[in-house]
């Protein structure tokens, strides 16, 4: 069995590579500790004569293990032979550092090899999520079309640094094309498809839409997926016929992933019993935040309406205070009260329009802030009362497909049987 590092001082690198691929403080994986290796560029033959000089036959490296392969990683850059006596020569020294590159893109191997070993557990903060992608959909000023009339929509994403125009049709694909691949992952509605050209209507359906899209590239899964990627970097005309066209044939993810061979063992026992409390989680949810959602609606419907009112005061007063009608002595008595009424009117026009101001943001704040928030959670939890629906109607397909299978083997074999008799 090999022995783990005991000679020379450990530089600061070794530690910060520990930290990046265990996080956790725990051993090193041989996948991950081969990705890492993969780093270096040395000859296929050389890592592997480094992994058995640290190979301690467990399939996993401690800490000092670790810090051993990087310290002959370093004297293999260097030219020199595999050789555990060399690292004696360091004892009083720091040991060699060895080329790895950009290290950043370490951290996100690191999680993904530890994520595909647990595909159970998500392996995601949230902030790691928010920062999958960042994208949004904002409506093109200019409707297009000779005689019927339709809205695009300007799609923004970040990660790729694309801003592409897509329509409601476009969208519609999408959706269908990641139900065909992803059927039993949580897919975020479309907003219903209606005939309806009205400021309200198209805005409700704009931040529907930016919503699905949000929920997609936050999918710790769908993310990385080349029909993502075409959706929101494709730059062409005729959008829902090329991907369509470019897509054709995708086989589902089941067909395609390596945990499909051992999806048996990564199902629980009492798989029905976690599904059903689960769904009554769900329901209850969804009950209580789309109360929530509600009052935030009538919070910022009042705002709305203040801000209005507001405005619409300080309009009258400065119409009564702007007045330029002349005003005899004869109907004023003589008396100065009704010209500095109409200064007071006009400061107070100001002081209403500030407040008005201040509402109407207030409320767009609110709108953005919390009730977005609140019909985003909500959109989630549409979609994963969705994927139970599916769950259920697929195993129940597949059951009665196996029924209809059985019985015909049963008739075959009873047909057989009495034909021998």
């Amino acid at each position: 069995m090999a022995a783990d590092l005991s000679f020379g001082s450990v530089p600061p690198i070794y530690r910060e590579i520990y930290d990046i691929v265990c996080p956790n403080q725990e051993q090193v994986d041989r996948d991950m500790f081969v990705n890492l290796l993969v780093k270096s560029s040395l000859p296929k033959i050389t890592l592997m004569q480094i992994w058995d000089a640290v190979d301690n036959k467990t399939g996993f490296l401690s800490r000092t293990g670790l810090y051993k392969a990087l310290a002959l990683t370093a004297l293999a850059q260097q030219g020199k032979a595999i050789n555990d006596k060399l690292l004696e020569s360091y004892s009083d020294s720091e040991l060699p550092k060895p080329v790895l590159g950009d290290l950043s893109d370490l951290k996100s191997l690191s999680l993904r090899v530890r994520r595909n070993k647990n595909p159970n557990i998500l392996g995601y903060t949230y902030q790691e999520l928010l920062e999958l992608d960042t994208v949004d959909v904002n409506l093109v000023p200019e409707k297009k079309g000779i005689i019927l009339k339709h809205v695009e929509y300007e799609v923004t994403s970040q990660k790729y640094k694309t801003t592409v125009l897509r329509r409601y049709t476009d969208f519609v694909v999408f959706y269908d094309l990641l139900i065909q691949r992803y059927p039993y992952r949580l897919i975020p509605r479309l907003p219903p498809k209606k005939m309806n050209t009205s400021r309200e209507f198209i805005e409700h359906r704009r931040k529907c839409l930016k919503r699905f899209v949000v929920l997609v590239v936050r999918h710790p899964v769908m993310a990385d997926d080349r029909l993502l990627k075409f959706f929101l970097t494709f730059n062409g005309s005729d959008m829902h016929h090329k991907i369509k066209d470019h897509f054709r044939g995708m086989p589902d993810e089941f067909m395609t992933n390596d945990n499909s061979i051992n999806s048996k063992d990564l199902v629980p026992m009492d798989t029905q019993l976690q599904l059903s409390n689960a769904k009554e989680h769900i329901r209850v949810l969804y009950r209580s935040v789309n109360v929530l959602k509600e009052i935030a609606n009538r919070m910022v419907l009042r705002s709305t309406g203040y801000a209005s009112d507001m405005l619409s005061l300080g309009k009258e007063l400065s119409n009564i205070g702007n007045n330029t009608t002349p005003v005899s002595t004869w109907q004023t008595g003589s008396n100065q009260t009704w010209h500095l009424l109409k200064t007071g009117f006009k400061k107070l026009a100001v002081d209403f329009a500030v407040l008005a101001d201040k509402s109407h943001t207030q409320a767009s704040k609110f709108d953005e802030n919390v009730l977005e928030k609140m019909n985003l959670f909500l959109d989630l939890i549409a979609a994963y009362r969705d994927l139970c629906e599916r769950n259920e109607k697929g195993v129940l397909q597949e059951h009665q497909r196996a029924l209809q299978k059985n019985g015909s083997i049963q008739e075959k074999t009873n047909d057989c049987q009495f034909t021998r008799n």
